[in-house]
């Protein structure tokens, strides 16, 4: 019932429109991008007209997503009304849980994109054609039940996986194995995760005269984080982080250490905006598989670091900028001149014009914190094979691109021949 409740509420809130000024149709932009089957909710959404140009449509939906502990999905889904729907706005949200498979979280997504449709349509002159219906559990004496369900798992989600590959030709072979195993539980108040995850793999290569040169390389890490909730905008954690690498000249490492969060925004308002800071100081215990460069083989150091992230997804597009800093506070004759790392990263796509938009983006790390870096010289093997880290002052990229779409602003058909 509480569905069609708010359905009428929306009929009745909504602004009204004389009859001889209701559209006859509705013009929606689906605004997902990967977040939806889009071919599939056009073409169960037939009251429609599905445009490819926001600014030629009547209803803009915007939908969001991020995950939740159980391994679902929670989709946001703002319906942004424009030219004669400019004062209906709307958000809804859809809970897909972990174990839902892909055709059942698409259907129930498409569902509550049909039900955010009810107040536009019904403001269109295809509102005679509208039927609401309700599915009503109800026990055996015609009431309505309500369950509240047990959870045996008190919120624990569990993950097990693992795999192989092995490959060759006549003058090489290679094979690796990986296992992976995770723990999460999710709760308003605390946010439990645990990973662990490890992999080898060997490649040999027939180069000649009798010769072969093996290449091995293993990694594996063990990571926990617990966080609190304090409000709105605070949050309280800590991490533990085990590591061993042969690419990093680690034998062992064990790094832990508490953070504190402060997002400008609401978390709520997560999965279309927020901007975060976090803080936070980490113990990093390390044991080298060879002397290093500062010739030791082991050693104990206090690092920080200061973090600040921020996503927005609107109408015009989505930006994002990540930039973090991180410095040793123990062995001061090295943290000041050669061990601390910045890293800046920022992405956009922005819709510039009716079926123009941009995306571009650029990251840059300056790095003086190689501390594990081998004293003896790496091989030109490992340097071909790229099984050892390389020294490096600094790392960068770039992208940038565009896309221009024109012609028909109708997208309804859908035709899945030939897969495209």
């Amino acid at each position: 019932m509480r569905l069609f409740a708010l359905a009428l509420v929306f009929l009745l809130m909504a602004p009204s429109v004389s009859a001889q000024d209701q559209p006859s149709s509705l013009r929606l932009f689906l605004d997902c991008e990967w977040a939806c089957d889009q071919e599939f909710i056009r073409s169960e959404i037939t009251l429609v007209d599905f445009v490819n140009d926001r600014t030629a449509s009547d209803v803009h939906l915007l939908v969001t997503t991020e995950g939740t502990g159980s391994g679902g999905r929670v989709f946001s889904l703002a319906f942004i009304g424009q030219r004669d729907f400019a004062a209906l706005t709307d958000t809804l949200g859809f809970v897909s849980p972990g174990t839902a498979t892909d055709d059942e979280r698409r259907r129930g997504l498409t569902n509550m994109i049909e039900n955010g449709l009810v107040r536009y349509l019904s403001r269109t002159t295809l509102a005679p054609s509208i039927e609401l219906s309700l599915v009503r559990p109800e026990n055996g004496n015609g009431e309505v039940t309500e369950s509240i369900e047990y959870d045996p798992w008190n919120y624990w989600v569990f993950s097990v996986g693992g795999g192989g590959d092995v490959s060759g030709e006549e003058s090489s072979d290679s094979y690796s194995v990986r296992g992976n195993i995770s723990a999460n539980r999710t709760t308003e108040e605390w946010k439990i995760r645990l990973s662990a995850n490890g992999r080898y793999r060997e490649r040999n290569f027939d180069i000649g005269d009798d010769r072969t040169v093996s290449s091995i390389s293993r990694n594996g890490s063990i990571w926990m984080m617990v966080v609190n909730s304090l409000g709105d905008h605070w949050s309280v954690g800590g991490t533990l982080f085990m590591n061993t690498s042969s690419e990093r000249n680690t034998d062992g490492s064990v790094t832990a250490g508490p953070a504190i969060e402060y997002n400008v925004f609401p978390y709520s308002e997560s999965t279309r905006r927020e901007f975060r800071f976090q803080y936070g100081v980490r113990l990093d215990y390390r044991n080298y598989d060879e002397v290093t460069i500062f010739n030791v083989t082991e050693e104990s150091l206090l690092r920080h670091s200061l973090q600040a992230e921020l996503d927005m997804q609107q109408t015009w597009g989505e930006v994002g900028f990540d930039a973090e800093f991180s410095h040793l506070l123990t062995n001061f004759d090295r943290s000041l001149t050669d061990s601390y790392r910045l890293e800046l990263d920022f992405s956009a796509d922005v819709r510039l014009a009716r079926g123009f938009s941009v995306f571009f983006g650029a990251g840059y790390e300056l790095i003086r914190d190689q501390l594990f870096l081998p004293l003896s010289d790496i091989s030109e093997e490992d340097i071909l094979l790229g099984t050892r880290r390389l020294p490096t002052g600094y790392d960068f990229n770039a992208r940038i691109g565009f896309n221009y779409r024109f012609g028909s602003i109708f997208n309804n058909v859908v035709n899945p021949r030939f897969g495209f």
